[in-house]
């Protein structure tokens, strides 16, 4: 399967430059054995020190009930994203409706630390489609490189 990170902005409408502080929607694609994975290239959208090398690499890995993300330095040098926060996560193929969905990364704590925390959603069933909505997950800051750190957790 497939996780496609997808910027907020209708196309024709506006640049991708007037879109670089916009959330972002993480979209995952299950398999056949429901997992995904998908990276995701950072860098700061407005300097050009990619050229040398400046880049960092996030790493997003769905098991079909949680999703990991897990950052690694490309080339030896990293760049910072430009704040860009996740806001929604959509997942699709999801077969039944959670009882809950936990928000497993709140304010750069990961959990126990951060106490349980339920993140809203909404389930589609005519269209196997899982909504979690109205995140705020930082796409890289406060996490740790080379370690996964889990981000959202589906409970049935």
């Amino acid at each position: 399967g497939q996780i496609l990170p997808i910027l907020n902005y209708e196309l024709g409408r506006m640049s991708i430059l007037q879109a670089i502080d916009d959330p972002i929607r993480i979209e995952v694609y299950p398999d056949a054995s429901n997992t995904a994975t998908g990276n995701l290239y950072l860098d700061d959208g407005m300097s050009n020190q990619y050229l040398s090398g400046a880049q960092t690499y996030v790493t997003y890995t769905f098991n079909g009930t949680v999703l990991n993300v897990t950052k690694s330095i490309q080339n030896g040098n990293y760049f910072k994203a430009s704040n860009k926060m996740i806001d929604e996560i959509v997942i699709l193929n999801v077969t039944a409706c959670p009882t809950a969905v936990l928000n497993t990364w709140v304010n750069n704590t990961p959990e126990p630390a951060q106490g349980v925390v339920s993140a809203l959603f909404v389930y589609l069933p005519t269209t196997l489609e899982l909504h979690i909505i109205d995140l705020n997950i930082p796409v890289d800051d406060g996490l740790t490189y080379g370690q996964p750190q889990g981000l959202i957790q589906i409970i049935y």
